[in-house]
């Protein structure tokens, strides 16, 4: 089978989201890196050390896969560094309702102004009602491979968090 070449045009899209996404007031204390590896193009929002020691941190924040045809699929980084589906955006999108649903994603950082997109708790928290949650009339469904436990607490208070911004 012959290697999947990326649209070169959404690459670029991308690529502008990210330089965009950061002002540059705060560009010596956040940024957003885009890296394309294979057919996955992803972005980690990137930090300077604490006390100026060390290396810059890395967080994953999102992930986008081609899937051929110009459709791409968007999967959020979780706490662990894995990318996970984002359940309130079907797959296979154009790469500019993909950009759309980033931005429309409001920053959940407390730092550096809170300029990055962070879709974990909106993907791991399954909606109030199945008709509306933050405007989508998805059902946040996990995947089969995910255990979210039900009755932990943790998680319990992170939807209850996120079902009082909404």
């Amino acid at each position: 089978m012959p290697p999947t070449v990326l649209p070169d045009l959404d690459v670029e899209k991308l690529r502008r989201f990210c330089k965009r996404r950061v002002p540059d007031r705060v560009k010596d204390r956040v940024r957003l890196e885009l890296t394309v590896t294979g057919k996955r193009v992803s972005i980690h929002e990137r930090r300077p050390p604490f006390l100026g020691v060390g290396e810059w941190t890395s967080s994953p924040i999102a992930q986008v896969r081609y899937e051929g045809n110009g459709a791409w699929t968007l999967y959020f980084g979780d706490r662990y560094g894995k990318w996970m589906l984002y359940f309130d955006l079907d797959p296979r999108q154009p790469v500019d309702v993909i950009i759309k649903e980033l931005e429309a994603d409001p920053p959940r950082s407390s730092g550096a102004e809170g300029v990055y997109v962070r879709l974990s708790r909106r993907s791991l928290c399954p909606p109030p009602s199945a008709t509306s949650w933050s405007g989508h009339r998805r059902v946040a469904q996990p995947a089969p491979d995910r255990h979210v436990p039900s009755n932990s607490a943790v998680t319990q208070s992170l939807c209850d968090l996120a079902a009082r911004s909404h």
